[in-house]
């Protein structure tokens, strides 16, 4: 069980312990470790662990001590609404800022070099976190443009989970052939474990009909030996 979930779970070989909650669990059987992922109290301090991680990302960006947390938050709105970040600079935004908070408005390029990419890399740590010792499928699409998307899902019957995908990776490529699709997987996976691609996590790729896809997929299958490719 601790080998499944490794880096959540821990065990002496005689009590299993939640590393996120610090806490033994009761449950030794899959369906109880489940369980115990689902309550109030790991899912709280998951969310402790993930913000512990930004900061982590801050120091490491060098901006420990010089992170407001108003822009952070007011960058992250932005993004998660889809707005363009330059928005900040429109008349209409800057005078709602001034009339409706004490703060002073940041300027775009301040959002874009500066918080912009801490908040890249938070929403990839979680991501990371979400596949980690999970089982993934990754699903392509190609548009006229030459554009490549890989979005993943994670195989857990969790409520949390279940019917969710995410999307890792958006790339223009210059040709589209086995080449530079496999090319784009293997860099889409390295993004989710930077350290050794874990192929034996690719359970199921699904992908359109096309031929260098497909030959792409086959030499992706070897890799993974698992995986399995619907069409």
């Amino acid at each position: 069980m601790a080998q499944l979930y490794k880096g959540v779970l821990r065990t002496d070989k005689t009590v299993l312990f939640c590393i996120v909650c610090n806490c033994k669990l009761t449950a030794n059987k899959i369906f109880g470790v489940k369980q115990h992922f689902e309550s109030t109290k790991h899912k709280a301090c998951a969310e402790r662990q993930n913000k512990n991680s930004v900061l982590t990302l801050m120091a490491e960006h060098g901006n420990s001590g010089h992170i407001n947390i108003f822009n952070m938050d007011l960058c992250k709105m932005f993004l998660s609404a889809n707005v363009p970040t330059n928005k900040i600079s429109h008349p209409a935004v800057i005078g709602f800022m001034d009339k409706h908070t004490k703060n002073t408005t940041p300027s775009q390029s301040t959002l874009r070099n500066k918080y912009v990419p801490i908040l890249y890399d938070s929403c990839i740590e979680k991501l990371r976190q979400k596949a980690k010792n999970k089982y993934i499928d990754e699903t392509t699409d190609i548009e006229q443009r030459l554009i490549v998307n890989a979005i993943f899902g994670v195989l857990d019957d969790s409520a949390e989970e279940r019917g969710k995908s995410y999307l890792l990776k958006v790339t223009e490529v210059e040709r589209a052939n086995a080449c530079s699709m496999a090319g784009f997987l293997n860099d889409s996976l390295q993004i989710l474990w930077p350290e050794r691609i874990e192929y034996e996590k690719l359970l199921l790729v699904v992908t359109d009909a096309a031929d260098y896809i497909l030959a792409a997929m086959r030499s992706l299958s070897v890799a993974a030996k698992c995986c399995r490719v619907l069409l």
